[in-house]
């Protein structure tokens, strides 16, 4: 009996001490309180008060929790209880201070913390709480004192900085903020909040680059964090330095597919950054939650067109039409898409360009465009205009010169098709195509010397780039030919008709007159070879058959 007596006892010995541990109401207290749950916590902790008044750690923890469950009167009873007791822990008057504060007792909230400073000479800890203290009854200047002291006191403790920071903040001096924030992040840059303040003030001074890189460090520190990633890539956007913000709100619209203003920006930005393909693909998901976005709208049409996915183009920047007034961009691209639809649709090319031109003059590169399609469609004077728009803006625009001159042969302007060739040359003279033209318009204005000069310069240039100018070559030899015939150089007009023939074999004209010329310089059986050629490409050609006629009286 005694035996079994003996082992229930031991039983319940080992039954209690194991509820005992299980049990810590101080543990349970903290984690109800880390988790937001203030009156749990006094659930747990008051008992355990109860049983024992003077556990500190338990009065000052559930001090903390009636001051968290919005009950000021018994937290500031159980922080004045704990500063009983422990008189050198300034976490006792903070609470107690606080608790005053939060029942708008200034005057009491100063007592506690200057008897917590008496107790405590120079206490940062207590100076800062001071400091914030002033501050929230309306004291900014007595903050600064305070903030201050602590600074002196311990010149390395970040709270004594970003508290002057706070106080300047309030006095609005915001570069004198920035400067004392930054001496609190050099002390402990483990301070994620106090950053993102600093990037945040950076951000509205305008002093873009120290934002972006308050935010990349903070990133660095952890790459998950989206709050940092999102207000980079906002920089970025709003700096116009599309390719980082790209690149920053790739990662972040990844993991947060729901913001669309965040995708927007990243639309748009794959658009400007040139990265035409994955932008159609972000601008596809705005559009499948806000089909009228214009923002998806834009940036996909624009890109498209860049795809070369015209009649896609065409309809998406209809569609913005209805929604947004088309800009002077998207009439250009507009534009662009319709004539790069072809011929049937020069007349809406023209439309949009015309547009574009009118809402924004100084776009250089949309008359030259413009010049195309009225070329195209056989407005050449209005052709002719446009090219001398950009000319006049670009001195140095060689094509538009030409383009212009061209214009003016169809029209019959030599003079002015010379004068525009005259000046691409003076600027551009290994401009092999200038040479060309200006060559064709001296023809036009029987100045044989001149177009035989040009026509020349045109070979010298050229004559190594046959597959890219084998016609222009082909025309340039056939003059000369012609000029040499006229004055009877035979020896020059046959070398420069077997370059024509070599690039046209198949045309009976130029086998005709080099059979002529090797004629006239007594080369009968190559002459006679020649005749031959013709016949074979123009059976009936009556020159070649008095040819070969004559040659036969020699035999």
């Amino acid at each position: 009996m005694k035996k079994t007596l003996c082992l229930f006892a031991i039983l319940a010995f080992i039954v209690f001490a194991a509820a005992s541990s299980a049990a810590d109401p101080l543990t349970d207290g903290r984690q109800y309180l880390e988790a937001g749950k203030p009156n749990e916590a006094i659930s747990v902790l008051l008992p355990a008060f109860m049983a024992d008044p003077f556990n500190a750690k338990v009065v000052l923890t559930l001090g903390r929790a009636y001051f968290a469950a919005g009950k000021p009167d018994s937290a500031e009873i159980m922080a004045k209880f704990y500063t009983g007791m422990e008189k050198k822990d300034p976490e006792g008057y903070i609470l107690a201070a606080r608790a005053a504060l939060e029942r708008k007792r200034c005057d009491n909230a100063y007592s506690i913390l200057k008897k917590g400073l008496k107790a405590n000479k120079n206490n940062v800890v207590l100076l800062v709480e001071l400091g914030y203290t002033h501050m929230a009854c309306d004291s900014v200047d007595q903050a600064i004192v305070s903030f201050t002291q602590a600074s002196q006191i311990s010149p390395g403790y970040a709270p004594a900085y970003k508290g002057l920071g706070d106080a300047y903040i309030k006095l609005n001096a915001v570069s004198v903020a920035i400067m004392q924030f930054e001496e609190a992040l050099r002390a402990d840059s483990t301070l994620v909040p106090l950053r993102y303040a600093l990037a945040k003030l950076y951000f509205n001074e305008r002093r873009f680059n120290e934002a972006a890189d308050a935010y990349k460090y903070i990133i660095i520190q952890n790459p998950e964090d989206d709050d940092a990633a999102r207000e980079l890539g906002l920089i970025y956007y709003l700096a116009d330095q599309f390719d980082n913000a790209a690149s920053v709100l790739a990662r972040y619209t990844e993991r947060h597919p729901e913001d669309l203003e965040a995708w927007k920006m990243y639309t748009e930005s794959l658009a400007e950054s040139k990265k035409y393909a994955e932008a159609v693909a972000a601008a596809d998901h705005v559009l499948k939650t806000d089909p009228v976005s214009p923002v998806a709208l834009r940036a996909s049409a624009k890109s498209q067109y860049m795809l070369k996915d015209y009649a896609k183009s065409i309809s998406q920047y209809l569609e913005l039409e209805q929604v947004d007034t088309l800009s002077a961009d998207d009439q250009r691209y507009l534009g662009k898409a319709y004539f790069e639809s072809g011929p049937k649709n020069d007349s809406l090319a023209i439309l949009y360009m015309s547009r574009s031109a009118v809402l924004d003059s100084a776009q250089a590169d949309i008359y030259p465009e413009l010049g195309a399609a009225h070329m195209r469609a056989k407005n050449f004077a209005k052709a002719a205009e446009q090219y001398k728009k950009k000319f006049t803006m670009d001195r140095t625009a060689a094509s538009a010169y030409v383009n212009y001159a061209l214009c003016m042969e169809v029209l019959k302007n030599w003079e002015e098709a010379r004068g525009a060739l005259a000046i691409v040359m003076r600027d551009n003279p290994d401009y092999a195509p200038g040479h060309y033209h200006l060559g064709y318009v001296y023809s036009q204005m029987d100045s044989m010397q001149n177009a035989k000069k040009s026509y020349e310069t045109f070979i010298a240039l050229a004559d190594t780039l046959q597959s890219k100018y084998s016609n222009e070559l082909y025309y340039a030899y056939k003059f000369i030919s012609v000029a040499y015939l006229g004055e009877k150089k035979y020896q020059q007009a046959e070398a420069a008709l077997n370059k024509a023939v070599t690039l046209r074999p198949n045309d009976p004209e130029m086998h005709l007159w080099l059979a002529q010329t090797l004629h006239a310089l007594n080369k009968r059986e190559e002459a006679r070879k020649q005749y031959q050629l013709v016949l074979k490409y123009d059976p009936g050609n009556k020159d070649a058959k008095k040819g070969l006629d004559i040659l036969e009286l020699y035999e």
